[in-house]
């Protein structure tokens, strides 16, 4: 009789061990569910900041890797609206001062 009674409270003990291992994986798998949620919404904002971070990047690489020596302007490089005012400013009269129409004022900056 002391056997089966022992034997009962054995089973119950590993019953309820089971229920709590259970009830521990079922709450697990929640808990583990919105972890990944959160984790995929994260990699998604690292995603989205990467490009823009590209974006700025590239932004600031073709600022500065332009030659700044190369100021010189020539034709070539203006359109047509603006050449003939760039040719009329281009050249220098007889005093080494730069010309225009006449009665414009020519502001040389030196």
């Amino acid at each position: 009789m002391e056997q089966k009674k022992k034997n009962k409270v054995l089973f119950m003990f590993l019953g309820a061990i089971i229920c709590v291992l259970f009830l521990t994986a079922i709450i697990q798998t929640f808990v583990l569910k919105g972890k990944q949620n959160n984790l995929d919404q994260l990699k998604g904002d690292a995603n989205q900041l990467e490009q823009q971070y590209n974006q700025a990047k590239e932004k600031h690489d073709n600022i500065f890797k332009s030659d700044v020596s190369d100021t010189d302007i020539s034709t070539e490089d203006l359109t047509d609206e603006f050449i003939d005012d760039y040719i009329k400013h281009e050249g220098e009269d007889e005093n080494g001062n730069p010309y225009g129409e006449e009665g414009e004022k020519i502001i040389v900056v030196k």
